[in-house]
């Protein structure tokens, strides 16, 4: 998952470390905008992905 995580060196990306957003997370939102979704619903889809799963 390409999510923002606190390192030891500053946020980085969950999945490689590179400085975040990193070119896949900024690629995936670019997608989800180019399919409709507002800025509002692709949070709402980052949030509930960075949720801890019960």
């Amino acid at each position: 998952m390409h999510a923002a995580e606190q390192w030891p060196d500053g946020q980085g990306c969950r999945n490689d470390r590179a400085p975040h957003p990193c070119r896949l997370h900024r690629w995936r939102r670019r997608d989800l905008d180019r399919r409709g979704l507002t800025d509002r619903q692709i949070v709402t889809l980052i949030a509930e992905q960075e949720a801890p799963q019960r």
